[in-house]
């Protein structure tokens, strides 16, 4: 048998008038107040026809700005020039992940055929001896 009880009427009524109390003392507090700081700002509107988003797939960090404000562009000119770290650093990471996964199908593919040593390339073996060498 559950102990929850109905809220009695007047409990229900009491809780609307409060909220609606507080909502309107809330949008009269909005309509009088005073603000302490307006901002203003001039700009120009363009159709949108004109404006093209320009966003980067993995983002980075802006070596140099390559054109100015309100410069016309043409089609492929390069507008920034990001850089490279963190691109260079994502590449060597995604080599040693490829090694990584070539080594270890080597591996597989030699268990596979019943060689008792897997067969690895040099470029394995000068890439990462330390997981050739696990790997056997």
């Amino acid at each position: 048998m559950s102990n929850s009880r109905p809220l009695p009427q007047h409990n229900t009524h009491l809780l609307l008038y409060l909220s609606t109390g507080f909502l309107a003392l809330l949008l009269l507090w909005a309509a009088v107040s005073l603000l302490d700081v307006v901002s203003r700002a001039q700009g120009v509107v363009m159709p949108s026809s004109r404006i093209k988003a320009i966003q980067h797939l993995e983002g980075g960090i802006v070596q140099a700005i390559l054109v100015q404000e309100g410069e016309k562009v043409t089609r492929y000119q390069p507008l920034l020039r990001l850089d490279p770290v963190r691109a260079h650093a994502d590449l060597a990471e995604l080599q040693r992940r490829l090694v990584g996964l070539q080594i270890e199908m080597a591996r597989i593919t030699a268990e596979v055929v019943g060689q008792e040593i897997p067969q690895f390339s040099p470029q394995m073996i000068a890439a990462e001896p330390a997981l050739v060498e696990a790997a056997q």
